[in-house]
C-alpha cells in the first residue's frame, strides 16, 4: 500500500497450485525433477508499482507469472 493507506491499492488474497515430481536413482548418481508452477493459469494482480505523486501516481499492476512446466535432469560424476 501506499503510505496514504487508500483502499484502491490494496490487494485481494490469492491461490496458487505449484507441484514438482523428483525421481532419483541413487546407483547412478541422477535425478530427474517435473515441475509445474501456477497451474490454475490465473491472472491474478500480486502487486502494484506506483510512481512518485510528483509524477502522477501511476499504477501499474504485477501479474502472478503464466503457467509454467517443465523437466530438470541432473547427473553427478
Amino acid at each position: 500500500m501506499r503510505y496514504n493507506n487508500n483502499p484502491f491499492d490494496r490487494i485481494r488474497s490469492w491461490e496458487n497450485v505449484n507441484a514438482t515430481l523428483n525421481f532419483e536413482r541413487a546407483e547412478a548418481n541422477l535425478r530427474v525433477q517435473l515441475f509445474a508452477k501456477n497451474l490454475l493459469d490465473d491472472d491474478t494482480i500480486v502487486g502494484f508499482d506506483i510512481a512518485d505523486e510528483n509524477l502522477g501516481a501511476l499504477r501499474n499492476v504485477i501479474l502472478l507469472e503464466p503457467r509454467t512446466y517443465g523437466v530438470s535432469i541432473t547427473k553427478g560424476f
